[in-house]
């Protein structure tokens, strides 16, 4: 576990929404990120001045004094219960003792994809289906029995577009590429008019859903 810092919340916090909280701009999107960077800074980190957070996003400590404010009214009042969700979520990641420590760079890019599918399409029908890992010998005699398929996308996005059925996106971290039945499974899905794709960073994958959802 890091030793939480302004940079790494600012990190993890990056992280969660899929771009950098310090761009200058008045958005609603990253106006509640940096509010939220602002927050876990000060709960977390003791002691630390407003002025020390804001340098990390480039702005002075009045607008951090508002931004605490602003958000702390917010969900005292519950006026915005995804907010705290969001808040909530990133939190739980930078607390010590968490399972964090284990997870694979794989693992990480799966949730980054998975945040910026809640966070920009919400109304989409989004899964990861749970076919990584090893088993024990029950575990796969369960897994045929029940009808498993090995080599299923990591991510299955059911919404059709204009063009297609559906969205798979398998990914990977480079030099790592898709085994046999993970190609199998895409050729498969290509053939049933879905988009297919393998992806291996977060702004190529971002950029690919984007498009799918007309967005580009």
């Amino acid at each position: 576990m890091e030793t939480l810092t302004t940079e790494f919340i600012k990190k993890e916090v990056d992280y969660y929404f899929g771009f950098d909280i310090a761009k200058k701009t008045r958005l609603r999107e990253f106006v509640d990120a940096r509010s939220i960077y602002y927050k876990l800074s000060r709960d977390h980190i003791r002691p630390i001045s407003y002025r020390v957070i804001g340098e990390k996003v480039k702005v002075d400590h009045a607008t951090v004094l508002h931004g605490i404010k602003t958000i702390e009214n917010i969900f005292k009042f519950d006026q915005d219960p995804f907010l705290k969700e969001k808040f909530q979520s990133i939190e739980k990641t930078i607390m010590p003792n968490n399972f964090n420590k284990y997870l694979t760079k794989e693992d990480k890019f799966q949730n980054a994809v998975m945040n910026y599918f809640k966070l920009q399409y919400p109304d989409a029908f989004v899964i990861h289906c749970p076919n990584e890992g090893k088993r024990t010998p029950y575990e796969r005699f369960k897994f045929k029995k029940l009808g498993g398929v090995a080599g299923v996308p990591d991510i299955l996005c059911f919404d059709p577009n204009a063009d297609f059925n559906g969205l798979a996106i398998e990914l990977k971290i480079k030099p790592n590429k898709p085994t046999e039945n993970q190609e199998k499974c895409l050729k498969t899905l290509k053939n049933k008019n879905w988009k297919t794709s393998v992806s291996y960073d977060f702004d190529n994958c971002k950029q690919l859903i984007d498009e799918y959802f007309g967005n580009i």
